[in-house]
């Protein structure tokens, strides 16, 4: 028999409420057919009325339980307070620093530039050939790198067209001083003819003389007289032909002095071109470079090697225009090379310029290196084209105070000052620094190297230049000095 659960059981629940209209508010569709069903219904009924309850007592415990914890933690932050050590209030704080001093004492002191140059060889020799020929030889020895002394054969030029052309002028010179012996013995040969006329046209004209007197006294003939006159006239022409000739020796002399001297001028540069073929070293040095091989033509002007000296170097360098008057020619300036390179060399101020460049201010420098390439056991040798740096010290010592060079900062350093109640205080104060300088200074400090150099008036000797803690110090900080350090002396 059919039973009304399946059909309720089809509802859906949106019809569920219109189909209940009786159903009390607050019972599900599922309620109400439990409700009809019978027995069930119960059951369900009171098991969901004991969840509230346990959702209480839950609550409850966590609360219980959250106020004992608060309860326990309140109790032992009680028990550490009353358990604590009281502490010590201290009324005073010493804020009074240890610095390390220098006492300003007054220093002999050079004043120091720093200068850089190039090195190069005061004497070099950059050979070129003066002729043009054929290299004939060249000494093994002759490498780039070896020692050459003054006068040592570089290389061997072919001579025999300058010894010809020698040979030719020796023989047209020799040809000039026969014709100038012949000139001396014609002039000799006329000179006496020339004089042994001039009597012969004496005595003919003393003839004609005699002559002519005696045709006046009736004895002579017109013929003679004739005679006598055409005779003078002869040797008249004579005479003055032998004078002509005597008359132009000078000049033929003159002529063939000329041409002699021509020749002997091209007997000498042959001479030279011959000297010249051989090219040898001009100085004691170190071979650079050589440019020719046997058998290579040369010619006029073409580089054959390079020498150069070792034994005296310069080192030009510009240094401020303030160490002109510091400085004297013959002081002695240390120099070395920047960089791993320990070498140092000592040289000498050699000269010194008198002007100044405008643009860097900078006077020019100019110092001598002398040192000997052959002593092994000697210091490195100084080369030609180094790059070094000079340490230029003016050459008196001016006692001025020093102070370390880490104390100045901006022109203002730290100074110990003992006020009215006899505290010890740190006090700035501003100096100017002429320059700086470095090297150890026992009597002031055992270990410092680095230092200011104060001009006159910054401090007065005697006073306590603070070094240490200088981070830490102001204006009026009470400091405490190490031990064995006093307060200077008030004047009275």
């Amino acid at each position: 028999m059919a039973t009304p659960a399946p059909t309720s059981s089809k509802t859906t629940p949106e019809a569920g409420p219109a189909a209940r209209p009786n159903q009390p508010a607050g019972v599900t569709a599922r309620d109400g057919a439990a409700h009809q069903s019978g027995g069930a219904a119960p059951s369900r009924s009171s098991k969901g009325g004991s969840r509230p309850s346990f959702r209480i007592l839950s609550i409850g415990f966590r609360i219980g339980l959250g106020l004992v914890i608060l309860i326990v933690a309140f109790g032992i932050v009680g028990l550490l307070k009353s358990t604590a050590p009281a502490s010590e209030r201290v009324e005073n704080i010493d804020n009074t620093l240890t610095v390390g001093v220098v006492r300003a004492t007054p220093v002999p002191v050079a004043q120091r530039w720093v200068g850089h140059g190039t090195a190069r060889a005061m004497r070099k020799a950059d050979i070129t050939s003066q002729v043009s020929a054929e290299a004939l030889e060249r000494p093994e020895n002759i490498e780039a790198g070896v020692e050459v002394g003054q006068g040592d054969l570089i290389l061997q030029l072919d001579p025999s067209d300058f010894r010809d052309r020698l040979q030719s002028a020796q023989q047209a010179v020799a040809a000039l001083e026969a014709q100038l012996d012949a000139v001396d013995v014609e002039a000799e040969r006329l000179a006496e003819q020339v004089a042994q006329a001039d009597t012969e046209l004496e005595l003919t004209r003393s003839e004609l003389a005699r002559l002519l007197d005696a045709r006046e006294r009736g004895a002579g003939s017109e013929i003679e007289v004739d005679r006598l006159k055409a005779s003078i006239a002869r040797m008249e022409r004579q005479k003055t032909s032998l004078q002509q000739l005597y008359d132009l020796l000078p000049s033929r002399r003159a002529r063939l002095e000329a041409e002699m001297q021509s020749q002997e001028r091209q007997r000498e540069l042959a001479r030279r071109d011959v000297e010249r073929a051989r090219i040898v070293s001009p100085i004691d040095g170190s071979l650079e470079r050589i440019e020719i091989q046997e058998g290579e033509l040369v010619a006029v002007g073409q580089p054959i090697a390079r020498i150069v000296d070792l034994r005296r170097l310069e080192v030009p360098l510009r240094i401020a225009a303030s160490a002109f008057d510091a400085v004297s020619v013959g002081d002695v300036v240390p120099i070395h090379v920047e960089g791993a390179d320990p070498s140092e060399w000592t040289a000498r101020i050699a000269r010194i310029g008198r002007e100044v460049d405008p643009g860097t201010r900078t006077v020019a420098l100019y110092l001598e290196v002398e040192q000997d390439p052959k002593d092994d056991d000697g210091p490195a040798l100084l080369l030609p084209g180094r790059f070094v740096t000079a340490d230029v010290r003016s050459s008196g010592r001016e006692a001025r105070i020093v102070v370390p060079r880490n104390s100045v900062t901006d022109d203002t350093l730290m100074v110990v000052i003992e006020d009215d109640e006899g505290v010890r205080r740190a006090f700035p104060r501003r100096v100017r620094v002429l320059f700086h300088t470095d090297g150890m200074i026992p009597d002031l400090h055992p270990i410092e190297t680095q230092w200011a150099v104060l001009a006159p008036g910054s401090l007065a000797p005697g006073e306590l230049v603070i070094t240490t803690n200088l981070d830490e110090l102001e204006a009026n900080t009470p400091v405490r000095l190490p031990g064995g350090v006093g307060m200077p002396a008030v004047a009275s």
